[in-house]
């Protein structure tokens, strides 16, 4: 998110550029690898639904919690002719949108989270790679973006990956993330991560609501 021209406002630089495709036998484009990501997410949580619950629970920037993370390749669900490097908080995304689906998808949508406390996401206190920290400022929108707009942020993952309906979605949310933004904060949100922010913020609160 970057201010506008004007200065007085926010605006939302979308890019779709996320999971990078490694080289391999053939090029693997933006949009095949983020489908990629979705099946291999819903391929992991049928393989190592409990492990996986497991390890997105754990704080971000720990070493031990990328050792788990890399762990999650050898389950035998990525199977396409190259390699797709996967971006962690991407990865994270996806897989919370595999499990708000599961756990509160056929529900009717939450209206409101203004009932709900502050939600503590994981961050790790060592955090040597700067993942923490990235993923508290982004969660800090996300969380935001979810309760400013519920129905909005439930849309978005419920739509399909690469669909004009996403696309929609996305521009829907544009000003409610701009108007999450504190001025001078610089963050560049994609496709992928709008989607992880709101999955994830989503499912949290949405917990929380529940159990409360």
């Amino acid at each position: 998110v970057e201010p506008d021209d004007g200065g007085g406002g926010m605006s939302v630089l979308v890019a779709l550029a996320l999971i990078s495709a490694a080289p391999a036998k053939r090029e693997v484009g933006v949009g095949e690898a983020r489908k990629t990501m979705m099946a291999f997410a819903a391929c992991l949580q049928n393989r190592a639904g409990f492990k996986l619950r497991k390890i997105l629970d754990l704080p971000v920037g720990a070493k031990a919690t990328r050792d788990r993370w890399r762990s999650l390749l050898d389950e035998g669900c990525l199977d396409i002719e190259g390699t797709l490097r996967f971006q962690p908080n991407v990865m994270r995304g996806a897989f919370y949108e595999i499990i708000y689906r599961m756990d509160f998808g056929k529900f009717p949508a939450v209206v409101t989270f203004d009932d709900v406390a502050p939600i503590a996401y994981p961050v790790s206190q060592e955090d040597q790679y700067r993942d923490g920290a990235k993923y508290r400022l982004e969660m800090e929108v996300g969380d935001c973006m979810v309760r400013a707009d519920p129905a909005a942020a439930r849309t978005l993952i419920l739509t399909d990956v690469e669909s004009d309906q996403e696309t929609a979605s996305i521009k829907a949310l544009v000003p409610v993330v701009s108007k999450c933004m504190d001025a001078g904060r610089t963050v560049t949100l994609s496709t992928s991560i709008m989607r992880g922010l709101a999955a994830e913020a989503l499912y949290r609160l949405s917990v929380a609501k529940r159990n409360a």
